[in-house]
This record gives structure tokens, C-alpha cells and sequence, in this order.
């Protein structure tokens, strides 16, 4: 298509300008090599276009589902904390009333090995919310439409995250009331 544009509108305006058969000729052979050209450039340039887009969009659509089960992880393990905080309290409340001091320390060594794995378990969750904020801010993401997906879903990541936290809290209080 553009070395027929190319090469009509050269031999049209030779024409136009007065020009002889030969003079038309040649500029209309120019004028197709070079429409030729323009429109090979401009449909490898729109090809890369589609193809950078596509790529784009498969790649949010695979940050999105990546930072959904992240978030569905950091839900998981806070209600497997919370169960196993709620276990770890009712037995500090039988031991400290029969004041079983072995079983004492036994869940306060617990607690404390709970609560470290809490805390390393909770920074990563962090990190991870953190990445996909960032990730729902970049210019590339914001072009997808999908940017505000991903940037809901690393706020409800942060949100779940402070349960997390807030869960640990319990975890500190409980090591605090069994010291002996």
C-alpha cells in the first residue's frame, strides 16, 4: 500500500509540475521505493506496538493473579495464627492455674518461636505489598487500566498484613504474662 501511494502521488505531482514521460517514470519509481519503505517501517512499528501491549497485558494479568494468592496466603496464615494463638493461650491458662511451671516455659518457648516466625512471616508479606504497589504505579502497568486492580489488591495485602500483626501483638502479650 504505501509503495502504491508512494509511487501515484511522485508520478502525480511530476506530472502536475509539467514533467516529461521519463521524468514521471523514474519519480514514480522513487516514490514507490520509498513508500515502500515508509510503509514497512510504520507496519513493523504498529506491530510492536500490538506486541509490547500484549505483553503488557499478560504480564498484569499475571501480577494480578500472582498478588490474588498472595493475599489469599496472608488470609490463610493469619487464621492458622490466630487458631494456633487461641490453643497456645488456652493452655497458658490451665498451666498457670495448676501452675505447671515446666509446661509454663514450654509454651513460653512456643510462643516465642511462634512469634518469630510471625515476624519473618509478616515482613515478607510486606515486601510482597510493597512490590506490587510499586509494580501498580509504574508507567507501563498505569497503561494496562489494570493498575488499580493490582493497587487495591496490595492495599488489601497491607490491610491483612496488620492482622497479621495484630495477631502477633496477642503473641506478645501472652509471653509477657508468662514470665515466672
Amino acid at each position: 500500500l504505501g509503495a502504491l501511494l508512494g509511487g501515484g502521488l511522485a508520478a502525480g505531482i511530476t506530472a502536475l509540475a509539467g514533467g516529461s514521460s521519463d521524468q514521471i517514470a523514474r519519480n514514480a519509481a522513487i516514490g514507490a521505493a520509498a513508500g515502500g519503505v515508509a510503509g514497512f517501517a510504520w507496519g513493523t512499528e504498529i506491530a510492536k506496538r500490538k506486541a509490547r501491549y500484549a505483553s503488557r497485558e499478560a504480564w498484569m494479568q499475571a501480577e494480578i493473579a500472582d498478588a490474588e494468592a498472595t493475599n489469599r496466603r496472608i488470609i490463610a496464615y493469619n487464621d492458622e495464627l490466630e487458631a494456633r494463638v487461641a490453643r497456645l493461650e488456652s493452655r497458658a491458662r490451665v498451666a498457670r492455674a495448676n501452675n505447671d511451671k515446666a509446661e509454663i516455659r514450654s509454651i513460653k518457648r512456643e510462643v516465642q518461636s511462634v512469634s518469630q516466625q510471625a515476624s519473618n512471616t509478616q515482613a515478607g508479606f510486606n515486601k510482597q505489598a510493597d512490590y506490587y504497589g510499586t509494580v501498580a504505579k509504574d508507567k507501563e502497568a498505569i497503561g494496562t487500566g489494570q493498575a488499580s486492580t493490582l493497587r487495591q489488591l496490595a492495599d488489601s495485602m497491607q490491610s491483612n498484613s496488620h492482622k497479621v500483626n495484630a495477631t502477633s501483638r496477642r503473641l506478645a502479650t501472652l509471653d509477657n504474662q508468662l514470665s515466672i
